[in-house]
């Protein structure tokens, strides 16, 4: 089965997602996702002086959980970070999916970042880079006077 999943921080309205639908095949699937750090609400703690483990889930219920994708790496006994791992808020808006297969799909995107020399961000490249196209579209000086759409180049 053919499958596109939109990863977005922000809400994906109704509107917009059917949009989205109607711009695919009929047969493929289609789920819209919202993921974000969510940086103040969730954290959580082991024993001992290792952080959570990297890859760890804490479903909230079907649609939802948070999800750690930075922490302790066991084969590597290392955890790169300088704090407590930021758990990722998960989110299944829009069509029908595990919200486990979501996760590991999300975690997939997390691995290696060959651009940055980087192993196990705490976000997956598909919001990362949207975060860096988002940074130049704010910062060329010949577009302040107009609001910019970062739908667009999500």
């Amino acid at each position: 089965m053919n499958e596109i999943f939109l990863h977005s921080r922000s809400d994906i309205s109704i509107d917009e997602f059917k949009g989205y639908m109607k711009a695919c095949p009929k047969n493929v699937k289609l789920v819209g996702i919202r993921v974000r750090l969510e940086e103040n609400t969730y954290k959580l703690y082991r024993q001992g002086i290792s952080p959570i483990l990297r890859g760890a889930l804490r479903k909230m219920s079907s649609k939802s959980c948070y999800f750690w994708a930075s922490g302790f790496k066991p084969r590597l006994n290392h955890y790169d970070g300088f704090d407590v791992p930021i758990p990722l808020r998960i989110d299944i808006q829009h069509g029908t999916e595990s919200i486990e297969q979501v996760a590991k799909d999300i975690f997939g995107l997390t691995k290696l970042n060959y651009n940055a020399c980087r192993l196990g961000s705490s976000e997956p490249v598909t919001i990362k880079f949207s975060n860096s196209v988002g940074e130049i579209l704010v910062s060329n000086p010949y577009t302040k006077l107009r609001r910019h759409q970062f739908k667009y180049y999500i």
